[in-house]
């Protein structure tokens, strides 16, 4: 068994040329859990086994292997007779393969070093069906003279490609980025805490990871999850039938204002997180729990009746957020520690092409 599945993954990422130092190019960071790099491209060897948590990506099994050797750590998949689990598998190893191959296609065309990539939809969420496309997320830089130019302003700070029924990849200039993070954009700071990255190099990532408690603001947090939780909820769940995976889409932002009122800084990807530390009634627990384990068989979860549980919590919450929260904010800092970070970044970049 393992040498098949190590044939799968050897013809799927050769096709993206994924035989490269994955310590120096980021490549093969699906594969890990923590932020360190790999240092060896050797998955498929079978050691003794910890049992480790991989529910978010779908791309591996639970049953997995991590080892440790000094600065470096390897989380490396160990397969007992897996054999219904290889076709998804494959697909999983498959589409890995093509958002590497995208994202280096991308820096080829646009003329910029991607150092951060990361997925940000159901499946860092922690809950991806059968059928859930990929949301990528990246960050970018330019070539330095791109920045030293007078009508920098008028540049486009975004990089969209059209999206299929299996991704969606799209990213940000560092500069936006930076941005955004003096306003708590809270999009972007579930970026940076997404327990999937598919790609990460140099220390740029890590210093917007430690300037986030600078910059988070619970208010702005609060009124984005305020204003998502009642427009999908309008949009989804009204009327006696409803869509029922769209709760979790009214779900996710409820219990991220839970967490903000509870002052525990950042909002977190992962939806289990939220759910442990804001949901205190076991019936709602066990029933969003009975829910994401639905989403994650593939079972059918179009328009069905309600769930009186969810649905009863949603419309309370909803009800109790008319009334105004009082949220401590801080004044916003200023630009200058941001200000060092993009200069240190576009020194260790190419000047031009």
């Amino acid at each position: 068994m393992g040498g098949i599945a190590a044939g799968i993954f050897r013809d799927a990422v050769g096709k993206a040329q994924l035989f490269r130092s994955a310590r120096n190019s980021g490549i093969f960071v699906s594969f890990r859990v923590i932020r360190g790099q790999i240092s060896s491209l050797r998955p498929f060897v079978p050691t003794s086994r910890i049992n480790i948590k991989w529910a978010a990506s779908g791309l591996l099994p639970s049953n997995t292997i991590r080892r440790q050797h000094a600065a470096n750590d390897h989380v490396i998949p160990h397969f007992q007779a897996h054999r219904p689990f290889l076709p998804r598998l494959a697909y999983n190893v498959r589409m890995n393969a093509e958002i590497l191959a995208r994202l280096v296609q991308i820096e080829k065309e646009e003329n910029v070093e991607i150092f951060y990539a990361c997925e940000s939809g159901s499946r860092a969420w922690g809950f991806p069906s059968a059928d859930s496309d990929y949301d990528v997320r990246f960050m970018y830089l330019h070539p330095r003279n791109w920045y030293l130019s007078i009508d920098v302003e008028e540049k486009r700070d975004v990089i969209e490609r059209p999206i299929n029924d299996e991704l969606d990849i799209s990213g940000w200039d560092l500069r936006k980025a930076l941005k955004l993070l003096r306003k708590s954009n809270p999009p972007l700071l579930e970026w940076l805490s997404s327990p999937i990255n598919y790609k990460e190099t140099g220390s740029i990532a890590a210093q917007l990871r430690d300037a986030v408690a600078e910059f988070y603001s619970p208010v702005a947090s609060y009124h984005h999850y305020l204003n998502m939780a009642r427009n999908n909820y309008r949009e989804y769940l009204k009327g006696d039938l409803v869509r029922v995976k769209k709760y979790f889409y009214v779900l996710r932002p409820l219990l991220a204002i839970r967490w903000i009122e509870a002052a525990l800084g950042a909002v977190p990807m992962e939806f289990e997180k939220l759910v442990s530390a804001t949901v205190d009634s076991p019936e709602l627990k066990q029933t969003i729990a009975d829910l994401i384990e639905r989403k994650k068989s593939g079972a059918e979860l179009d328009k069905q009746p309600k769930i009186p549980v969810i649905s009863d919590f949603i419309e309370s919450e909803l009800e109790r957020l008319k009334k105004s929260t009082k949220l401590e904010d801080r004044p916003k800092p200023n630009f200058e520690r941001l200000n060092e970070l993009f200069r240190q970044a576009i020194q260790h970049t190419r000047k031009t092409k």
